[in-house]
């Protein structure tokens, strides 16, 4: 944490690179994609994982189930959703033990920002490929 903001570093995959970044001891959480249409999709365990840094996987519009497997395999602590998840959606993860990170689009008539079931939430610009 850096002047009481939260530090996430995002799109890790490879071991060594996971490594150098924790060691910076000021990075809070690293972020794994497992979005198959990234080029930063990862799907099997790097050789390291984060001992410190709180494990993070981003999901767009993904099944409970393949969400909660992969949370089991990578001991992920938060569930970043990017997709058009409801806040029943996000709520059934909650009850499971997983925090939620939100992210919207900074539009117009984002009504969903207010719900009570998310832990955190991010704005994303621009529409990029995770």
């Amino acid at each position: 944490m850096i002047n009481g903001k939260i530090i996430k570093v995002c799109g890790m995959r490879e071991a060594p690179n996971i490594r150098d970044v924790e060691s910076l001891q000021r990075v809070d959480m690293m972020g794994f994609i497992f979005y198959p249409k990234s080029p930063r999709y990862i799907y099997e365990l790097p050789a390291y994982l984060p001992v410190h840094a709180r494990r993070v996987g981003v999901f767009v519009n993904e099944d409970k189930d393949v969400i909660t497997m992969y949370a089991d395999r990578f001991g992920l602590e938060y569930i970043q959703l990017h997709g058009k998840e409801s806040p029943e959606y996000c709520q059934s993860l909650r009850t499971s033990g997983l925090k939620i990170i939100k992210a919207f689009s900074v539009l117009p008539g984002i009504s969903e920002m207010s719900s009570p079931d998310f832990d955190l939430i991010v704005f994303s610009c621009l529409k990029v490929n995770l």
